[in-house]
C-alpha cells in the first residue's frame, strides 16, 4: 500500500486496499474516516453488482459482504 491521502483513496478504496479489513486496520484514519472509506467501497461494490445483473460482469469477486462486516464493526465501536 502506498502512503496515499484520504482524498486520493476515497473514490476507489479497492485500488489501495486488498481487503476491507485492511481499511479497519489502517492506523492513519479515525473511525469516521474509515467508515467513509468503507461506505465509498460499498457504493462501488453495489454499482458493480448492478452492472453484473445487467450482464456487464467484470469477473472480479465481490467484497460487499466484507465491507458490510467492517462497517458493522466500526459502528459497534462508536
Amino acid at each position: 500500500m502506498t502512503d496515499s491521502t484520504f482524498k486520493e483513496i476515497l473514490p476507489a478504496p479497492e485500488k489501495y486496499y486488498e481487503t476491507p479489513a485492511a481499511v479497519s486496520a489502517d492506523a492513519r484514519w479515525a473511525a469516521d474516516q474509515k467508515q467513509e472509506i468503507l461506505q465509498a467501497w460499498k457504493s462501488n461494490e453495489e454499482a458493480l453488482q448492478r452492472a453484473a445483473n445487467e450482464g456487464l460482469d467484470g469477473g472480479n469477486p465481490s467484497h460487499l459482504r466484507q465491507v458490510v462486516k467492517e462497517l458493522e464493526k466500526i459502528d459497534a465501536m462508536k
